[in-house]
């Protein structure tokens, strides 16, 4: 019993991610910690998010990075989430957001709050409303319309709500729920129960409250199980198992309820799975062992993606290559203008960086150095997908290197215009932009001029405007327009 309830606090802490899906060219990214530091790596390389804390949750949509998770300060331990590696919310002090789910424009995030000792599911910064009872919420599936998130209830039991209500309450004793997937209609949950015969606990799968699978059980300890994926009938689970022999924890997949050992655990603190996902076929699993090594498994087989002191790997997301990713360079690029990549010169100056301390690499090799980097008229070389535009910056100021390790990649469309440059009072055509979305046009000092929803895939501008140079914006694209 003393186990389950020790992974109650840390299942909190970490959350779990679950996907599904198919693609060929893919990037993995994956959450946690790096020796300490909140951090996600894409593809095995990091970005810090903050210096003390941890990402317990990723998601990737729309080409945006999502994180939750918890920064620690002097005050104490405080739920965040990230946005493109840029804070978007932070709730009181004493919390932790353990799960971020996103569907369409809306970020659902679970939160625990550790001096109440509730959870919540917020929805874009505010509190849903029901969730009445929950003690703990350490998992999120949306369904089309419906909200599911699995937990502990405030009464000790596992179960689930549907859109703030309790769904299913699935034990009567003592358990909780760890993961929750929706798969054709049926819902799978992965968690724990006791009862009188298994006073240590045993951990299960149900599908739609009826026991589908009840994990082996290891004797004086049990089976954890901490996420979840259904993929063509074939039910995954990950999580540690117990090995009463040898007294020790080892990382564990489960495959319709048959278990695989991923690697020994046989270190000072054992190895430990915090997250999986199948995609295309391939079963991703996220984890640590002995405490020092954050590991992605693909397969079976392991990539240590940080190795030291409190580092560990506690959620995993796969996402197709081509995804659009938005043009954030974090806090220092904010800019692309007629394909050139633009520093925020303001905050650079005031960090004491020099126009030699930036430096530019295309598919990791230099190609210039400045606090902008134009391709000229190079624009299918610019917006190629696989190619992979990086910058950075060194400055002995602080002896310190820092790396963007972002990714632009081919837009859903290239914004194009003729005739360019254009005549006052004509019309100027503009072709790329995907209907519905917005178009804008602002002059040179930033002020709009134009802003309409595009009824097709052309828009067609009359330029009742002066003469000068203008930027058309849609799509997260911009593209320079010179009116005579």
């Amino acid at each position: 019993m003393y186990k389950f309830k020790t992974f109650l606090a840390t299942l909190a802490l970490i959350g779990l991610s679950i996907i599904s899906a198919s693609a060929q060219t893919v990037d993995v990214y994956v959450g946690g910690r790096d020796n300490g530091k909140a951090t996600v790596w894409k593809n095995g390389t990091p970005q810090y998010y903050a210096q003390v804390g941890d990402i317990s949750s990723i998601v990737v949509a729309d080409g945006n990075i999502y994180a939750a998770g918890t920064e620690y300060v002097q005050e104490g331990a405080i739920g965040k989430v990230w946005k493109n590696g840029q804070e978007q919310y932070s709730f009181n002090s004493g919390t932790s957001a353990s799960f971020i789910a996103v569907a369409g424009n809306d970020v659902y995030v679970a939160v625990q709050d550790w001096v109440l000792g509730k959870a919540k599911i917020w929805k874009n910064g505010n509190v849903e409303s029901g969730y009445t009872g929950a003690k703990y919420l350490f998992s999120i599936f949306i369904d089309g319309s419906d909200i599911y998130a699995a937990g502990q209830t405030t009464d000790n039991n596992a179960a689930v709500w549907k859109n703030g209500n309790v769904l299913y309450a699935l034990t009567s004793i003592e358990g909780g729920a760890n993961a929750v997937f929706v798969d054709n209609g049926n819902v799978y949950v992965a968690g724990w129960e006791c009862d009188s015969g298994n006073p240590n606990g045993v951990s299960k799968i149900w599908k739609n409250n009826v026991t589908l699978y009840t994990l082996e059980t290891g004797g004086k300890f049990n089976n954890i199980v901490l996420a979840l994926n259904v993929s063509n009938g074939v039910v995954y689970a990950a999580g540690t198992h117990y090995v009463v022999e040898a007294d020790y924890a080892c990382a564990a997949l489960w495959t319709n309820g048959v278990l695989t050992e991923l690697i020994d655990g046989k270190g000072k603190y054992g190895s430990y799975a915090y997250s999986m996902c199948v995609y295309d076929g391939n079963i991703y699993v996220a984890g640590t062992y002995d405490d020092q090594k954050a590991l992605l498994w693909k397969n079976g087989t392991a990539t240590a993606l940080a190795t030291g002191n409190n580092s560990v790997a506690e959620s995993v997301f796969v996402a197709e290559k081509n995804s659009i990713e938005k043009l954030d360079f974090d806090t220092y690029a904010v800019t692309k203008w007629n394909n050139t990549f633009l520093l925020n010169l303001k905050k650079l100056a005031q960090e004491g960086y020099n126009a030699t301390d930036c430096k530019w690499y295309k598919d990791g090799i230099k190609i210039g150095e400045g606090f902008s980097y134009s391709a000229g008229n190079n624009t299918t070389d610019l917006l190629e997908t696989d190619v992979i535009y990086t910058f950075e910056l060194n400055t002995s100021n602080n002896g310190t290197l820092f790396s963007s390790n972002k990714v632009l990649y081919k837009p859903l469309s290239v914004l194009r215009s003729y005739p360019n440059p254009a005549s006052q009072g004509g019309r100027l055509t503009i072709e790329g932009i995907v209907k519905g979305n917005l178009v804008e046009m602002y002059d040179i000092n930033g002020a709009c001029i134009y802003r309409a929803a595009a009824a097709g895939n052309n828009v067609e501008l009359t330029l009742n405007v002066q003469a000068g140079a203008y930027i058309v914006r849609s799509n997260n694209e911009e593209i320079k327009v010179i009116i005579k």
